[in-house]
């Protein structure tokens, strides 16, 4: 259901959408990287940077 839910958010209309349930476009390689979905860098409809940098001000065991 996730996945039917991403594909309708990133089709050219949105439409038939069965619920808020959908996958987040990240993609966990079997070494452990992180790397955004193929084609999906940003976010379809607002356009933000799905994967976002390390800020030097936040200590990173406030957002680990």
């Amino acid at each position: 259901m996730a996945e039917a839910n991403w594909l309708q958010y990133t089709a050219p209309t949105t439409s038939g959408m069965r619920g808020h349930l959908m996958v987040y476009p990240l993609m966990v390689k079997s070494d452990g990287s992180v790397t955004p979905r193929p084609g999906h860098e940003t976010f379809p409809d607002v356009g933000g940077k799905v994967m976002g940098s390390n800020q030097l001000n936040i200590p990173d065991d406030l957002t680990a």
